[in-house]
């Protein structure tokens, strides 16, 4: 699908749960060629529940629950513990990788 999407170059691209059903590998694979895409001038607008599918070039988040927006802005100012904690309804710990971020459980 990706490759049909490609043909017309189009300026912007959507991609909803890319990942979904996909292995580690494939997965891998898949996220490099969207951050390849992002980093060649592409517009892309990333549907994701898991933060590690954020591209470290995706600078701009926006956090949705129930259709409402909860925060909207820069990634780094976004993607914290605490909206997270609004968004999703858990404690969580952020860890950032390689310009990735990774959710995991909050120790209690």
């Amino acid at each position: 699908m990706l490759a049909r999407a490609l043909v017309h170059d189009p300026d912007t691209l959507i991609f909803d749960e890319p990942t979904a059903g996909l292995d580690l590998a494939a997965s891998f694979d898949y996220l490099a060629r969207i951050r390849n895409l992002s980093t060649a001038g592409k517009n892309i607008v990333l549907v994701t529940h898991l933060l590690n599918e954020i591209p470290p070039d995706i600078g701009r988040v926006i956090l949705l629950r129930a259709g409402e927006v909860i925060a909207d802005g820069p990634k780094d100012a976004i993607l914290t513990e605490e909206n997270l904690r609004i968004t999703y309804g858990v404690e969580a710990k952020i860890t950032r990788v390689d310009g990735y971020y990774l959710a995991s459980p909050a120790n209690d």
